[in-house]
């Protein structure tokens, strides 16, 4: 805490020698009127109010305010969304959508984008916040626009652009663990008005949340840094072209599992555990009952670098507009050390292990210019090319198997689509809307001497009507088919799970009353899901180690429905008050269909799961919050934030497996901003999960320690400060 103090005078000083800045970068309240909001989701610039989807849109100021700083986070403020991680792969659930298939050979469930580039890495699902506009939640199906592998939906991530005048900011936040983050930003006019350049970085450390009792380290710690810079070119009004390139490496300790059963084969010292074909071994690690420290003999290590870019080219060709994104991005892991045992014994461990990817994205739409007639329409083309490989050897008692050097598994992806979509104003109140999108994709992989490829296609309808009876509400329904391609067995390339569909049914309203202080949107929704793909596990014996292990078993669940409300309302009472509720329930199901038990079912048999919540489906996930900002009399402010989040219990497995399911838990975060004269500078306090909950973010099987789970961020809390200019 001394560094911390040292670093937090020295910042003090510096920020209040910043001389007076300009009055367009004040910093003001954190909740903005839906009203204003501009989004993206219909792929033109459109309110948020006055567009027929259903949006959660998160600001730059409230993620601040609530304390998210990556999308694994925005769970706390969207409801109906789920985020879990394995590894270097994270996955994402979207009102019960989702896949926990990982590796190169499937892809999530909910596609992200960033500043409109597809991210294909499972690793690139879970991004870094820092100088961004806003984040888009886009609930259900895609179809049309976004309609690659988003049958859960998708997440738009728009960070900022250069702009027309010289500015700056600085954000820095010191807490507890030696929680370091800094960020900067410098943006302007390079050559007048024709060439604009922004350039940002971050740096963010802190301890381990957990010990490993047997090192003494901390496990689960951060050592990241990232720099973004982007080049804005507009040689006439009729053509801009916007460059950016990104460059990011992570070199902390990942998180291990902590063991559930005390008297596991791992800890007891007995029975001994079967380990052919070296006969009943004995086992003997040490146990705390502590669920932050743990006893692990292989320190975890998973070092990340991510590097790429994109070339956006906007034409106005008068009656349309045509914009082609092309990107490139790449990501390096390893060499990786995993204590897969989550043990002190030396019984598995990943030792090393690496991944490579590269990805290649394409797109192209010619669009009409909004509001020019009754007519508007967009049709496009999307291509993506994908590139991995991996490999590692497993470290046991009895020595390694496998190439620490060699990749042992490849993969490829290459798909393209064509669509297209168009509204029509029927009159000033009605308005119907129709989309299509073909996709073809063909995935190829490799592991060890077996290989596979398969194509798949698709055609993905969509249909809404939208009603406006005034200006300050509108209400619709739709009709939207979503697809995902189908997905390879890590292990066994010829268990090959189908594609899946869904229709998904809609209805909603948004409103907005009380002269523009108030907003009201809810939406009901109903899914018919055929193929819901299935990751489970399965017990077997290594032919090369001998050793009993859990693999990968992907299936297909035959039917599911999902049935759903969400609810999202902001009421500004006063003009220093502002109120807000976000609230999902979610009724989700699987039909008819039997797959095979995982590792909790001896023999592993089939197992009829017709009427079994689906997992990682909480039937309810809501947050509160609160913001008081008040004006005082030198033109400074102080303005309070408060949000309640809670979620109810859900299953890590499709079989209803008590033993992995976790109970309902409910977080708070709170902060105290202080904007000094000019509302250009800020100091901040702030402490997020006051109660200190353990979140459980995953429980798993693993050998032979039985149930492990990981758990989410304890309580936090420091001091924060920065400027604008």
């Amino acid at each position: 805490m001394r560094r911390i103090a040292l670093q937090s005078g020295l910042l003090i000083t510096t920020i209040l020698s910043v001389p007076v800045l300009a009055q367009e970068n004040r910093i003001e309240g954190t909740v903005t009127n839906n009203a204003d909001i501009v989004v993206t989701a219909s792929r033109q610039a459109t309110s948020l109010q006055d567009t027929a989807l259903n949006i959660n849109v998160v600001s730059a100021e409230r993620l601040a305010a609530s304390g998210v700083t990556d999308t694994s986070q925005l769970q706390r403020v969207v409801p109906n969304l789920q985020f879990s991680s394995s590894g270097q792969s994270s996955f994402v659930y979207l009102r019960g959508i989702g896949s926990n298939i990982f590796g190169g050979f499937s892809s999530n469930s909910v596609a992200t984008y960033v500043d409109g580039v597809y991210a294909a890495s499972q690793g690139l699902s879970t991004q870094e916040l820092f100088d961004v506009q806003r984040v888009e939640v886009l609930r259900g199906p895609q179809a049309t626009l976004y309609g690659r592998n988003a049958t859960g939906g998708a997440i738009l991530l728009s960070t900022e652009n250069p702009t027309d005048t010289l500015s700056a900011k600085f954000d820095s936040d010191f807490g507890n663990y030696n929680n370091v983050r800094v960020s900067a930003a410098v943006s302007g006019p390079v050559i007048g008005d024709t060439v604009k350049a922004r350039i940002a970085v971050l740096k963010y450390t802190h301890d381990g949340y957990t010990t490993n009792l047997r090192t003494g380290d901390g496990i689960d710690t951060r050592d990241y840094w990232a720099v973004r810079g982007t080049l804005l070119i507009d040689p006439s009004e009729t053509i801009s072209v916007t460059i950016k390139g990104n460059y990011a490496r992570e070199n902390g300790a990942p998180g291990s599992s902590y063991p559930l059963e005390p008297n596991s084969a791992a800890f007891s010292n007995g029975p001994p555990f079967p380990f052919p074909p070296f006969g009943p071994q004995w086992l003997a690690s040490r146990y705390s009952s502590n669920p932050r420290e743990v006893y692990n003999d292989i320190i975890n290590h998973l070092p990340t670098e991510t590097y790429g870019g994109l070339l956006k080219v906007d034409l106005d060709l008068g009656g349309a507009n045509l914009v082609s994104t092309s990107s490139y991005q790449a990501d390096k892991i390893g060499p990786t050390f995993q204590d897969l045992d989550d043990s002190e014994a030396l019984i598995r461990g990943y030792f090393p292990g690496f991944s490579e990817g590269k990805y290649y994205f394409q797109d192209v739409i010619l669009s009409s210019n909004p509001g020019s007639g009754p007519l508007n329409w967009m049709v496009g083309g999307t291509y993506t090319k994908e590139k991995t490989k991996g490999g590692g050897a497993f470290l046991t008692q009895y020595g390694p198997f496998g190439d620490p050097v060699e990749p042992s598994s490849f993969a490829s992806d290459k798909a393209y689509a064509v669509y297209g979509q168009a509204s029509y104003d029927l009159s000033s109140m009605f308005r119907v809307l129709a989309g299509l999108r073909y996709t073809s994709e063909t995935r190829s992989g490799r592991s060890g001497a077996s290989s596979k490829k398969v194509t798949w296609e698709d055609i993905s309808p969509k249909f809404s009507l939208e009603f406006r009876p005034r200006a300050d509400l509108l209400a619709y329904v739709s009709a939207t088919k979503g697809f995902k391609s189908g997905v390879f067995d890590p292990r066994d390339l010829n268990n090959v799970g189908n594609p899946e569909k869904i229709w998904n049914y809609e209805a909603g309203v948004k409103a907005t009353f009380l002269d523009g202080r108030a907003t009201f949107n809810a939406n009901a929704f109903y899914y018919d899901y055929t193929d819901l793909q299935v990751f489970s596990g399965r017990q077997t014996t290594n032919p090369n180690t001998g050793q009993v292990e859990i693999i990968p078993l992907v299936q297909n669940a035959g039917s599911a429905t999902v049935k759903g409300i969400e609810v999202e309302t902001t009421i500004r009472p006063t003009d220093i008050f502002t109120v807000g509720a976000n609230i999902g329930y979610l009724d989700a199901h699987y039909g008819k269909g039997s797959i095979q038990a995982d590792t909790s079912v001896a023999g592993n048999p089939l197992i009829d799961i017709n009427g079994y919540r689906m997992l990682q489906a909480p039937k309810f996930s809501g947050s509160l919050f609160l913001e008081a900002n008040l004006p005082l009399g030198d033109e400074s402010s102080l303005v309070f934030n408060a949000d309640v989040f809670h979620q109810s219990s859900r299953y890590f497995t499709a079989f209803e497996d008590a033993s992995l399911k976790t109970g309902s838990y409910t977080t708070a975060n709170a902060r105290l901003t202080y904007n000094l004269p000019g509302n250009n500078v800020y100091v901040a306090g702030y402490i997020r999960n006051i109660g200190n909950t353990l979140i459980v973010q995953s429980i798993g099987r693993v050998l032979p320690v039985g149930r492990a789970a990981s758990y989410g961020a304890p309580r936090l809390y420091g001091v924060q400060m920065g400027f604008r200019f």
